[in-house]
């Protein structure tokens, strides 16, 4: 449709040009045959000063109607410009010795224009010349093709003001040549066109060319609309693709993809829907693992609850308080198990509570350490301490920092092999506070270290709970973190183990 209305839009305005400016084209194309006469008005106004004076030395009696004068003089001078550039040309033909050349037939016989001599006149005479009596009904006929445009009958002379003199009264709007003496404008040629567009050799004319631009139109938009619908056909099979996408995920089938390779916006539009296809199937896949897995730490407690009371209904245990400690002892991990899940749902959406105040927290590593001591000496760990360089203060919840501290000693104590070591020392530069956690074999593998951190994710495959904990402990440490604009990272310890940093930021949080 765009291209239909540009095409009838630019067929209508060029047919409308045509028509008006076709006969001035024209026109000005036969204003360029018009040199000589220009030169000799040149001429004429040199000789005698101005128009009027050249025009009135052309009458012999000055009896003559002056209106008779302005519309004969200016042709006259246009034939006797002709007769001067005619004899230029013959005198220039034959010099060069080549007589036969030009002749024409006049009653049935050779004419040389030699023969025509004598009419022609030379500059000087040009110069001199009269009308002829004004008896006579219009200038002496002029030689066999000297005007077949008839520019003569057609000329209209103005002054440098842009008022009539001589020649045609026609419309004002005319094409014009300027006549210039000494680089100076002393008047104007005007010509009027020889074409009508109300004549019927005019309407046939345009009639002609206005087929010729509908049919060129017709063929433009038929061409445009085979592209047209090649391109929307080329675009509309990928976005078909990618909306069958989109509905497969609005229906969970997060594993479909999309194979369409071009280099264009739905070739990248296509990667991205690939992309988050692959990120949703990730997420949904971490969401079942994290409902299986919650349910199995929930679970765990539960059942061994569950069986003791079963076990003291029917008579077979007796509710001594060594069996009312281990029961407490279950609550008190399903207590903490929920806690977690807690705080770890806070922090998903923003909402981990954080009480910050300027604190050392090198005295909470030995504080943690000295909690930790009756528990490192069970498994006969020896715990080396390397403290920093010089004291200093950060803006951290000293409640929270404990609690990360005390993961890190808890996994080293649960993990690390009996009478292993354990060395913690701290590592400060010109941004962040950094404590290391070091520990003996045994160490982790690569794949192992990125998983660290993890929901539920534990090394130990067994899900043992004589090693093993829930696996949300160093989840939320790595949250907490996050929350002092910090973070942790694992590496491999020089002593074997695995060495578990913990970044805090110096600048105020």
């Amino acid at each position: 449709m765009t291209t239909l209305i540009i095409s009838l839009v630019g067929l209508l305005m060029l047919h409308f040009t045509m028509q008006k400016g076709f006969s001035r084209y024209v026109a000005e194309v036969e204003m360029q045959r018009l040199d000589v006469l220009v030169d000799g008005l040149a001429n004429q106004y040199q000789r005698y000063g101005n128009w009027q004076d050249a025009m009135n030395a052309s009458v012999r009696s000055g009896a003559v109607p002056y209106d008779r004068v302005k519309r004969r003089w200016l042709r006259y001078q246009y034939e006797l410009a002709m007769r001067r550039s005619l004899k230029r040309r013959l005198e220039e033909r034959y010099s060069r010795g080549n007589p036969a050349h030009g002749s024409y037939l006049e009653n049935g016989s050779l004419v040389s224009p030699l023969s025509l001599a004598p009419l022609l006149m030379d500059d000087q005479d040009a110069g001199r010349a009269y009308l002829p009596p004004f008896q006579q009904s219009g200038p002496p006929p002029m030689m066999p093709g000297l005007d077949r445009l008839e520019l003569g009958k057609r000329l209209v002379l103005y002054d440098a003001e842009g008022s009539y003199l001589a020649g045609l009264r026609a419309a004002e709007d005319l094409p014009k040549r300027s006549i210039k003496l000494n680089g100076k404008t002393i008047g104007y040629l005007g010509l009027q066109p020889a074409l009508d567009p109300e004549d019927t050799l005019s309407v046939n004319f345009f009639s002609a060319q206005s087929r010729y631009l509908i049919w060129i139109g017709l063929s433009c938009f038929l061409v445009s609309a085979i592209v047209s619908s090649l391109l929307a056909r080329n675009f509309r099979r990928p976005i078909g693709e990618l909306l069958e996408t989109a509905s497969e995920l609005t229906h969970g089938n997060y594993q479909q993809h999309i194979e369409i390779r071009r280099n264009d916006e739905l070739g990248d539009l296509a990667q991205s829907i690939n992309q988050l296809s692959t990120i949703l199937y990730q997420h949904e896949q971490s969401r079942r693992q994290w409902v299986a897995d919650t349910s199995h730490e929930l679970r765990t407690p539960i059942s061994v609850l569950q069986a003791q009371i079963e076990a003291m209904l029917d008579g077979v245990r007796e509710a001594t308080p060594a069996h009312l400690q281990g029961m407490q002892r279950q609550v008190l991990t399903l207590k903490k198990l929920v806690q977690d899940l807690n705080e770890l749902a806070k922090a998903d959406v923003g909402q981990l509570q954080c009480h910050f105040r300027l604190c050392n927290p090198w005295i909470i590593v030995l504080q943690e350490v000295e909690s930790f001591e009756h528990k490192f000496a069970a498994k006969q760990l020896h715990v080396n301490l390397v403290p920093p360089t010089h004291e200093i203060e950060l803006c951290i919840d000293p409640d929270r920092i404990r609690q990360v501290i005390a993961n890190f000693l808890e996994n080293t104590r649960r993990y690390t092999n009996d009478g292993g070591e354990l060395a913690l020392s701290v590592e400060i530069n010109d941004n962040t506070w950094q404590l290391h956690v070091d520990d003996s074999p045994p160490g982790l593998s690569d794949e192992e270290l990125e998983r660290l951190g993890e929901r539920f994710y534990r090394v130990d495959s067994s899900r043992n709970r004589a090693t093993g904990g829930s696996g949300l402990g160093l989840a939320l440490s790595r949250q907490i973190a996050e929350a002092h604009n910090g973070q942790i990272l694992f590496d491999h310890s020089p002593l074997g183990g695995l060495r578990a940093t913990l970044c805090l930021p110096i600048k105020p949080a």
